[in-house]
């Protein structure tokens, strides 16, 4: 399936590859639920394998039975197809979709967050909910819109995960890092306990906010770091190494890389981010997320969620944050 989106919705606006069900209003977090096609549960079956056959008479005839012997795995099965998302052993805990509704619903429920998208990717080995937290401007009309995105699997490949997400509207870019010591991604782990009294939802809302504000000084850090281009293409050639043996693919890396820095960006020359390296961090990332690596039509959306274009975007930020240092 295009962009490895099996089912999603989206809140008032649909996603770049136009897939999944676009609602007018802002839903409750049942009508998400239902609306995102993540409706469905999954199970563990036991595997069994042959060991070979046993023959025998039934007084008419000989036959064949076979011999089958438990495993200590077991494929995990959702019960609207029956199809196998992935296999475990047994102490492997089965997490629901519906459990990470629950846990969103008393945040949607709150003040801080709105719904804003779900769905599944792989055909529903991974999960994501995307809950809408704020908006703010940097470079005057660039604005960035905060999420709290969680993910899961039913495949076994992630972690629960609950963790800041940062939207940047010009050009689509999601950027996920909360920027703390030294550039690194913050997490907030899931745990089994849902956030059912207000003041777990203010404090998770203060944590996260936190977050989006160390963000945002290390952007307005990047924005006052002017950067020649000269310094622009040693920081590509670092990220996007290359020499007299690297393969045409990898050299026609580094020459996009640099052009998306020297004007081909979005909204660079309007927004005067240009030869700043938050300009390069933004052209960069656009160029990761959008038009670098892999069959961008087929795994775009797993990439920027789950992939190495998360990690790349993460490795961008870091770098010149410590150039800036």
């Amino acid at each position: 399936m295009a962009h490895e989106i099996e089912s999603a919705m989206y809140v008032k606006q649909p996603a770049w590859h136009e897939l999944g069900v676009v609602l007018e209003d802002i839903p409750d977090t049942d009508k998400a639920y239902i609306m995102s096609g993540l409706n469905w549960n999954v199970e563990k079956q036991p595997l069994f394998y042959s060991d070979g056959y046993t023959e025998f008479n039934d007084g008419h005839e000989t036959k064949q039975i076979m011999n089958t012997r438990a495993t200590d795995m077991f494929a995990i099965t959702r019960d609207k197809d029956s199809s196998i998302l992935g296999y475990c052993k047994d102490q492997y805990e089965i997490y629901q979709n519906e459990d990470a509704f629950n846990w969103c619903k008393p945040l949607a429920e709150s003040p801080f967050w709105d719904w804003e998208s779900a769905g599944s990717l792989k055909e529903g080995k991974v999960c994501w909910a995307l809950l809408k937290q704020g908006e703010y401007k940097l470079a005057g009309a660039d604005l960035l819109k905060n999420y709290l995105m969680m993910t899961w699997s039913h495949d076994g490949s992630t972690a629960v995960t609950v963790q800041p997400t940062t939207i940047r509207v010009v050009c689509n870019n999601t950027l996920q890092m909360a920027m703390g010591e030294g550039g690194s991604l913050a997490k907030v782990r899931h745990h089994k306990m849902l956030h059912e009294r207000l003041d777990d939802v203010r404090e998770l809302h203060d944590l996260t906010g936190q977050s989006f504000k160390t963000q945002a000084d290390s952007f307005r850090k990047l924005i006052r770091m002017k950067m020649t281009d000269i310094q622009i293409e040693e920081t590509v050639d670092e990220l996007y190494p290359i020499d007299e043996e690297s393969s045409g693919y990898a050299k026609n890396i580094n020459t996009f890389a640099k052009d998306m820095c020297f004007g081909l960006a979005s909204g660079h020359k309007e927004l005067g981010i240009q030869n700043t390296g938050y300009g390069v961090a933004m052209a960069l990332t656009e160029a990761n997320e959008h038009y670098i690596g892999g069959n961008r039509i087929k795994s775009r959306g797993a990439n920027i969620l789950l992939g190495n274009g998360k990690i790349m975007n993460d490795k961008i930020v870091s770098t010149l944050l410590l150039k800036s240092a």
